[in-house]
């Protein structure tokens, strides 16, 4: 398996679990207070901006080749990367 097969099938895995994550944190944000609900609300929206930037990355990466692959291969681990720090700071918040 290349490279690029691996982060892409890496990065679809990873895409599939914040999905499932994502709707945990808000059922636990429904059953918050109103102000924290709404601190939440932002932030999640700041989290879904994140990952919508992650599939377009990751679909950048599947047509890309050449040295295309290599700009295409760091702004996807750059972007997940703030995708998981996102989550991360949220999730933490309701733990």
């Amino acid at each position: 398996m290349s490279t690029k097969e691996s982060l892409q099938k890496q990065a679809e895995a990873q895409l599939e679990k914040w999905d499932a994550q994502i709707s945990e944190l808000k059922a636990k944000a429904d059953q918050t207070t109103a102000d924290t609900k709404l601190q939440y609300e932002q932030q999640m929206q700041t989290l879904q901006e994140q990952r919508q930037q992650a599939q377009q990355k990751l679909e950048d990466l599947k047509t890309a080749s050449g040295e295309a692959l290599q700009e295409a291969q760091a702004g996807l681990k750059s972007v997940m990367n703030d995708v998981q720090t996102t989550f991360d700071n949220i999730a933490s918040k309701f733990k």
